[in-house]
């Protein structure tokens, strides 16, 4: 498979081509993430994500159990392993930066704010299955610096930063599974936001 990148006002001239070997998984959100500086994008595909340069030149490859969770500053990359249960941190030239692990929980949504120095990371207890919540981790660091805690069963599937990073925001399918429920929360004071 391959991804193009056009211009808007011109569709049909292709600025950028990547061959990523098999067909990406579209349409989610976070399948193509570009880096902060512009000079490369992340594709994720059913074998894992690959980060390519502009030049089609592929910079870093992470395998399916990794959960890319995006770019920090310097165009670095997190992802999560959901077999070690480890958050790994690699610089744009995807040499490992640092790596910390967290043994009682499983994060099974991820994102990153770059501006901010952020991590989300929406998560369930190993001890008890409906318990989960949401951490806010600074990068680096990896200081806890909010927490939301309770009986989110599913909560945090596709778990989002918005509005500048101010907020953070995950959606809920229902136990009657008839619909969503989505909430928003603010990063600095924990207050919700939204919640419909």
């Amino acid at each position: 498979g391959h991804v193009v990148v056009v211009p808007v006002g011109q569709p049909g001239t292709i600025l950028y081509r990547f061959d990523v070997g098999a067909s990406p998984v579209f349409p989610l959100p976070g399948n193509l993430i570009w880096a902060p500086s512009g000079r490369a994008l992340a594709v994720y595909s059913m074998f894992g994500t690959t980060v390519f340069s502009l030049d089609g030149k592929r910079l870093c490859g992470f395998a399916e159990k990794l959960n890319f969770m995006g770019f920090l500053s310097g165009d670095r990359t997190a992802t999560y392993d959901r077999i070690d249960r480890t958050f790994e941190i690699h610089r744009a030239d995807c040499t490992p930066e640092d790596t910390w692990r967290t043994p009682d929980r499983f994060a099974f949504a991820v994102a990153t704010c770059p501006q901010a120095g952020l991590l989300a990371a929406s998560w369930s207890s190993l001890l008890d299955k409906e318990s989960g919540g949401i951490d806010i981790i600074t990068y680096p660091g990896h200081k806890l610096t909010q927490q939301w805690v309770g009986r989110f069963g599913g909560l945090g599937r596709g778990v989002v930063f918005a509005d500048s990073c101010r907020l953070v925001c995950a959606g809920q399918l229902q136990r009657d599974l008839r619909e969503n429920h989505a909430a928003c929360w603010d990063v600095q004071t924990g207050e919700t936001v939204v919640d419909e």
